[in-house]
């Protein structure tokens, strides 16, 4: 019971700051001489959706009834934004503009922090999501499931295996600390467009005898296609990788 209280209080705090800013986009949305669409939607992201996002993921694990409510939010600020009429359906307005539903959203931002989580073993919240020993009491049951069970269930669904990711290792120095590489831009006085290819070859060459002869040299290069395939690939020495 005390949890459905506290889901609910949540639930009643985030709708009246969000029906705050509604005010300001309705004034600022204004029929007549208000903000066109690309400003009002950058007001609702800004002023609306980081509130209805601030703690999603714990709420996001309430009842749907409790979820509810706070789509309204969401519809009507669309509405304000995009000039639609109040029955234009929530999907339309989500479809124009470019918005998913606040329960995919709740989702993704699940999913995000799960992963993220998974990255770092350190972190206090990592046993309580990943190994937890009171599952049991919530499956099949009517109780509200906590955040480790609702994404447990999130990750099976879209089959994604989370011993594939790698944990994260932090730098033994600060980054402060790091001496900064030296970088030499010679070769950037004259623009590559404007000059013939073998007198930039050729400058190359003299630069790597003259500062860069008893180093390892490292070629890099990357691409993107059409359909937006972006690949890279290096070769330091007899070593090459390329990834897609």
């Amino acid at each position: 019971m005390r949890m459905v209280l506290n889901f609910h209080l949540k639930k009643l705090y985030i709708k009246g700051r969000c029906k705050k800013a509604l005010n300001i986009l309705k004034v600022v949305g204004h029929y007549n001489w208000g903000a066109d669409r690309k400003t009002l939607l950058a007001l609702y992201r800004s002023l609306i959706r980081s509130k209805l996002d601030y703690g999603s993921i714990v709420y996001g694990s309430a009842r749907f009834s409790y979820r509810k409510t706070l789509n309204t939010i969401q519809n009507e600020a669309l509405r304000i934004c995009l000039g639609a009429y109040r029955t234009s359906p929530a999907e339309s307005l989500c479809v124009e503009a470019n918005e998913p539903p606040l329960d995919l959203r709740r989702r993704k931002l699940s999913l995000q922090y799960a992963i993220k989580l998974k990255a770092n073993p350190t972190n206090p919240a990592y046993d309580c999501v990943f190994h937890s020993t009171n599952d049991a009491l919530y499956e099949g049951s009517n109780r509200i499931p906590p955040f480790g069970l609702h994404v447990k269930h999130c990750l099976d669904d879209l089959n994604i295996d989370l011993n594939s990711i790698i944990p994260t290792d932090f730098p033994p120095f600060p980054p402060w600390e790091y001496v900064p590489p030296s970088v030499n831009v010679d070769l950037t006085d004259e623009k590559k467009s404007f000059t013939n290819p073998t007198q930039m070859k050729q400058g190359f060459l003299e630069l790597k005898q003259r500062a860069f002869d008893n180093r390892t040299a490292i070629l890099t290069d990357g691409s993107k296609s059409d359909n937006r395939v972006v690949s890279s690939a290096f070769v330091a020495g007899r070593f090459c990788a390329e990834t897609p």
